[in-house]
């Protein structure tokens, strides 16, 4: 298909400059059919140079640094054929198409028609030289495209691997300190981390998944929190009325929630409060995380917190190129999260 389509650009690139250049010496007291008849005759000589020029010259000797072999291949090439041309006019374009102008001819080393030759054939040079580069860097932009791409997919994927054995580990952790109790729970809560792996092994997979699935995963890692600490969190979710035909990111929501767990949970006295806000208008989706801010959350080393909000900048970064709000405002008492999705 690329090769057919290739082939139509030539055949019309040759008819509009035949015509075009035949238009041009119309109005030099002869007929179009003529000029039409001197073009076609003419025509190997310039087919000759673009092609010549395009698939041998330029591929062999032009350099972005250097261009002085090409440049001088060039010159000699159509040096050469601007004087095998005017010898090919005077002894048979002539006499067959304008034998009423052989007079007013001067020889084969008329100054005027060689320079008047050798100035169409190397139009048609540097057109198809222009016309090569503009291919190559198309190929390159295309190219660097591609690598762009490619990097922003492996980068993704490595944030992902981050995030799942992250939240892994920390459901682990959870369902170990209740075995430890010997807590009836632990079969339900096995059952909430298979529902989790699965998720992370086909949906974490996708560039984007329902906001329902996100959804669905935040109220098991809440229930999941409510066995595990068992009363001393206060979590409030609303998810009334969302658009479920859009789509986010997968275990973008859920990173946020699980940081409001984590940092609201250090105050081993108080009972920690976590207000969850999910909502959607027209094509954008709104997520507000608050959580109390325990007694030591002062001491807590920001740099060392683990992947958090940095990591979820970053991804968002990647997917929506700028076309989000992420607001984090640090409050004495609670901390607050406003993540603003524009899914178009």
């Amino acid at each position: 298909m690329k090769h057919k389509i290739l082939i139509k650009h030539h055949v019309i690139f040759w008819i509009v400059y035949t015509f075009a250049f035949s238009l041009s010496e119309g109005g030099f007291g002869t007929t179009l059919p003529k000029i039409l008849t001197f073009e076609f005759l003419a025509f190997p000589f310039k087919l000759f140079i673009v092609y010549f020029n395009w698939l041998y010259l330029v591929p062999q000797f032009f350099n972005y640094k250097s261009n002085s072999k090409y440049l001088s291949a060039v010159l000699l090439t159509i040096l050469g054929l601007t004087f095998l041309f005017r010898l090919y006019s005077i002894e048979v374009l002539f006499p067959l198409v304008f034998p009423e102008f052989m007079d007013l001819e001067k020889g084969y080393f008329d100054v005027f028609r060689l320079v008047q030759i050798f100035l169409v054939l190397a139009t048609l040079t540097a057109i198809t030289t222009f016309w090569q580069l503009y291919l190559d860097w198309m190929q390159k932009q295309k190219r660097a495209t591609k690598l762009e791409m490619e990097k922003k997919e492996t980068e993704l994927k490595y944030l992902k691997s981050q995030i799942n054995p992250h939240f892994l580990f920390n459901t682990l952790n959870t369902i170990y300190s209740m075995s430890l109790e010997e807590s009836k729970k632990v079969p339900r809560l096995i059952l909430r981390l298979s529902d989790f792996l699965s998720f992370s092994l086909y949906e974490t997979n996708q560039r984007f998944i329902p906001i329902q699935k996100e959804v669905e995963l935040i109220d098991n890692f809440i229930e999941l929190q409510k066995d595990r600490f068992q009363g001393k969190v206060d979590v409030n979710f609303n998810f009334n009325n969302i658009n479920k035909s859009l789509s986010l990111p997968p275990m973008v929501f859920i990173s946020l929630v699980e940081n409001a767990f984590k940092h609201s949970m250090k105050d081993e006295l108080g009972i920690a409060k976590i207000d969850i806000n999910l909502s959607t208008e027209d094509s954008q989706i709104l997520l507000e995380v608050k959580n109390s801010r325990s007694v030591d959350y002062g001491q807590i080393d920001k740099n060392k917190s683990g992947i958090g909000l940095n990591n979820i900048r970053r991804r968002l970064d990647l997917i929506y190129d700028g076309n989000y709000i992420l607001d984090i405002n640090d409050k004495e008492n609670e901390f607050v999260v406003i993540l603003k999705l524009n899914t178009d």
